[in-house]
């Protein structure tokens, strides 16, 4: 169980942090990850809890019946991973959008995908991993 809840929490923490990295402005990239990183995560995860599972009823608390019983424990372990993600990720987009390689690819015509999906995102992830 808790190998499945790390590995679904890695893949949340790596979705979070490249989106926040990549959309999010500077200075709520900034608010946001001083802000979960900040607050305990025993107590993101009860507040998680009386959000989504008490008050609004959307997700179980304690039963592991499924998928839909490790969204809150996943999600919980994941904020934190997520927001020193999200900071790596940040500089290393701002970092490789002004290289030369990707006015290359711009310069060459390919689309914003294109370039963000083969050129751009595995050089954002190499300092992840490497």
């Amino acid at each position: 169980v808790s190998c499945l809840l790390g590995s679904v929490a890695l893949i949340i923490a790596l979705t979070l942090g490249i989106s926040a990295g990549t959309y999010l402005s500077d200075r709520a990239l900034f608010f946001s990850t001083c802000l979960i990183l900040s607050i305990p995560s025993f107590i993101l995860a009860t507040l998680f809890q009386y959000l989504f599972a008490i008050k609004w009823g959307l997700l179980p608390i304690a039963k592991w019946a499924g998928l839909q019983s490790m969204i809150l424990p996943s999600f919980s372990l994941a904020l934190v991973p997520a927001a020193f993600i999200a900071k790596q990720v940040r500089e290393n987009v701002i970092k490789i959008r002004e290289s030369d390689f990707i006015l290359l690819a711009r310069l060459k015509g390919l689309s914003e995908s294109r370039i963000f999906f083969v050129h751009h995102l595995p050089n954002v992830l190499v300092p992840l991993f490497g």
